[in-house]
């Protein structure tokens, strides 16, 4: 994998547990891991030079809640959490990774980007399963842009 090389470059990491695995070249779990599991893997990122990484889309279905784990070096690690939208559609992690972005532009600390991301885009996802656009028609966000003040 060729992302492994920018490893040591990169600032921030927005790695699903998919994308995790095999950045780390592990198996994927055959369930949710656990936190010690996360930490395990987030230190393995970090020793390959990132700093801040957030393992997205955590889905436990037992709970109906889907995680954001958050670790950033030198500070104990946060869970993140919202209700899970059950359906799935294109562009989530586009939109979730912009407002992340832009939220840390901006001087927000990584658990108040995450926090505020994982929000607006679980509040784009319930609009738009109302609306029963179709999983690959993208997200309807425009509808809330203005909460991201």
């Amino acid at each position: 994998l060729k992302m492994r090389q920018l490893l040591n470059v990169a600032d921030v990491l927005t790695p699903n547990l998919t994308e995790v695995c095999q950045l780390l070249d592990i198996a994927y779990p055959d369930k949710m891991p656990t936190e010690t599991e996360l930490f395990k893997m987030a230190k393995a990122i970090e020793d390959k030079g990132v700093k801040q990484i957030v393992i997205t889309g955590l889905v436990n279905e037992e709970e109906d809640k889907v995680y954001n784990y958050i670790y950033e070096s030198g500070k104990n690690p946060y869970m993140q959490s919202n209700k899970r939208i059950p359906e799935e559609h294109s562009g989530t992690g586009d939109a979730f990774v912009a407002i992340l972005t832009a939220c840390l532009v901006r001087g927000e600390t990584l658990i108040e980007a995450v926090q505020k991301a994982a929000d607006f885009v679980g509040k784009a996802m319930a609009y738009t399963n109302s609306l029963k656009v179709p999983w690959n028609y993208g997200l309807c966000f425009e509808e809330y842009l203005t909460d991201l003040k």
